[in-house]
C-alpha cells in the first residue's frame, strides 16, 4: 500500500500540473485560432491516432502484463518490444503518408497531418509502460511534466509574443515535447537502472509478441473508435467548424478521462499480482478503496454537467463556442460513466480476460460507427455526443456483468448514499450562489468546498485514514 500511495501521489500532483497546462494551452489555442482552425488541428490528431495504434499493436499493454509477472526478464522484454515497435512505426508511417495523399484533398489539412504524423515515429521509442510495470511511476510523472511544460511554452509563447502565429506551431510543439519526454525516460532507464537498451531483430520473438499482443491491440483500436470516431466522421460528414466546436468540449473530456490513470496506473500491477497469487481479501480491500475514490470524483462531474454547462463554455471559450453547450452536458455524463466503467475494465484485463474485453469493446465500437452514420447527418455534434454516451453505457453493462461472473468481489456500498447526498447539496449550493454571482470558477470552488466538507463530515473519507496514509503507515 505504501508503494501504491507513493505512485498515486506522484501521479496526482504531476497530473494537476500537466492537466492545468494542457487545459490552458487548449483554451488559448481554441480562442486564438477559432473553431475552424481548431477543428483542422483536431481532425489531424484523430486521423493520425489510428496509425499510432497500428505502430504500437498493443505491445505496451502486453509489456506491462509480462513484466508484472516476470520482473527478472525486463531487459529482454524491453529490447524486443522497442525493436518491434520501431519496425511497425516505420511501416505505419509509410501507410499513413500514402493514405493521406489518396484521401485528403485539402492541402492545408494535408500539411497539418504530415507534421502530426512524425509522432508515429517518435512514439516507437516510448518506454513509459516499463515504469508502470515496475511501479516506478514517479519517472513517468517527471516525463509528463517535461512534455506538458515544453508543449505549453512552445505553443503559447510564440503565439502570445507574435513570433509565429500559424496553426502549424501546435503540432510541431507537440512533436518536440514528445521527443524530449521520451529521451528523458530512456536516459533514466539506462543510467538509473543500469539497463541496456539495444535493438534486436528476432523474427521468431516478434511473431510470439504479436500473437500475444493482438487482443490488446484490437481492444485499443476499438476503444479509440469509441473515443474519437465521432471527430473523424464529423470531419468527413460536416465542416471543420463543427469539428472545432465538438473538440472544444472533447479536449476537456480527454483531460478528465486521463485522470483515471492517476488512480489505476499504480493499482493495475497490484491487481495482477493479487489475482495471480489468489490474495482475494487484499484484492477486495483494494478494489473497494478504488470504487470509493471513483464515486467521490464522479458526482461533482455530473453536477457540473447539469448545472454549469453554459457558464463553463462561455467562461472558457467565449461566444464563438456557445453552440457546444449541449455537447458539454452530454459528454460530461459520458465521463462519469467512463470512470465507473474503468473499474471493471481494469479488473477484466488483470484477470487475464483480454480477449473477452476486446469483444465487448468491439460491440460498442461497431455500434459507435453505425450510430454516428445515423445521428451525425441529422443532429450534427449533439448526435455525435449522444452516440458516444450510448457506446460507453454498452461497455459498462457488459464489462460489469463479465467481471461479476468471473470473480465475485464483495462490493462495499454503504458510502454511496452519503456521496449522493453530498452531491445533491452541492447542486443546491450552486443554484443559490448563482443568485449572487455567475463566475464558473467561483461557483465550482465554493460548491466544491461544500461537497468535500460533507464528504469528510459524513465520514465517506476519514481524516485519520488520510493522516495514516500520508504518514506512510500501512
Amino acid at each position: 500500500m505504501n508503494k501504491i500511495l507513493g505512485n498515486f501521489l506522484y501521479l496526482f500532483f504531476s497530473n494537476i500540473l500537466i492537466r492545468l497546462l494542457g487545459m490552458l494551452a487548449t483554451i488559448y489555442i481554441a480562442r486564438e485560432f477559432g473553431p475552424n482552425n481548431f477543428g483542422v488541428f483536431n481532425f489531424a490528431n484523430v486521423f493520425v491516432s489510428y496509425f499510432l495504434m497500428l505502430s504500437s499493436m498493443g505491445l505496451q499493454a502486453l509489456g506491462i502484463f509480462k513484466i508484472s509477472k516476470e520482473k527478472s526478464q525486463i531487459n529482454k522484454f524491453v529490447n524486443n518490444i522497442v525493436s518491434l515497435r520501431i519496425v511497425l512505426s516505420i511501416t505505419s508511417y509509410i501507410i499513413l503518408i500514402i493514405l493521406t495523399n489518396l484521401t485528403i484533398k485539402d492541402n492545408y489539412l494535408k500539411n497539418i497531418i504530415y507534421i502530426t504524423s512524425i509522432s508515429v515515429l517518435i512514439n516507437s521509442i516510448s518506454i513509459d509502460w516499463v515504469y508502470n510495470a515496475i511501479q516506478e511511476i514517479k519517472y513517468v510523472a517527471y516525463s509528463l511534466i517535461i512534455n506538458s511544460i515544453a508543449y505549453f511554452v512552445l505553443t503559447v509563447v510564440p503565439i502570445y509574443f507574435n513570433i509565429y502565429k500559424n496553426i502549424y506551431i501546435v503540432p510541431m510543439a507537440s512533436i518536440i515535447a514528445m521527443l524530449l519526454s521520451n529521451i528523458f525516460l530512456i536516459y533514466v532507464y539506462m543510467k538509473k537502472f543500469s539497463m541496456r537498451l539495444r535493438l534486436v531483430f528476432d523474427i521468431s520473438s516478434f511473431k510470439i509478441f504479436l500473437k500475444e499482443a493482438w487482443p490488446f491491440f484490437f481492444s485499443g483500436i476499438f476503444a479509440t473508435i469509441n473515443c474519437n470516431m465521432d471527430t473523424l466522421m464529423l470531419g468527413f460528414m460536416k465542416s471543420n467548424f463543427e469539428v472545432g466546436l465538438y473538440n472544444s468540449v472533447y479536449k476537456l473530456v480527454n483531460i478528465l478521462t486521463g485522470i483515471t490513470s492517476i488512480i489505476f496506473s499504480p493499482m493495475y500491477p497490484v491487481f495482477i499480482e493479487y489475482f495471480n497469487e489468489n490474495k482475494i481479501n487484499e484484492l477486495t480491500l483494494l478494489i473497494n478503496r478504488v470504487r470509493r475514490i471513483i464515486y467521490i470524483v464522479v458526482i461533482p462531474i455530473i453536477v457540473v454537467a447539469i448545472t454549469l454547462s453554459r457558464e463553463t463554455i462561455l467562461t472558457l471559450y467565449g461566444l464563438n463556442y456557445i453552440n457546444a453547450t449541449k455537447v458539454f452536458t452530454i459528454l460530461m455524463i459520458y465521463v462519469a460513466i467512463f470512470y465507473i466503467r474503468e473499474i471493471y475494465g481494469y479488473e477484466l484485463t488483470a484477470w487475464g480476460l483480454q480477449k473477452k474485453y476486446m469483444n465487448i469493446v468491439l460491440i460498442s465500437s461497431m455500434y459507435n460507427i453505425v450510430g454516428n452514420l445515423l445521428l451525425i447527418p441529422k443532429y450534427s455534434i449533439t448526435g455525435a455526443a449522444i452516440n458516444t454516451l450510448i457506446s460507453e453505457c454498452i461497455n459498462l453493462t457488459f464489462m460489469y456483468r463479465l467481471s461479476r461472473d468471473t470473480l465475485l468481489i464483495k462490493y462495499e456500498n454503504t458510502f454511496v448514499f452519503k456521496v449522493l447526498l453530498s452531491g445533491s447539496i452541492m447542486i443546491l449550493s450552486i443554484i443559490l450562489i448563482k443568485f449572487i454571482l455567475n463566475n464558473v470558477f467561483v461557483l465550482v470552488a465554493f460548491s466544491g468546498i461544500i461537497y468535500l466538507s460533507l464528504i469528510i463530515l459524513l465520514k465517506v473519507v476519514k481524516i485519520k485514514d488520510l493522516i495514516s496514509l500520508l504518514g506512510g503507515k500501512k
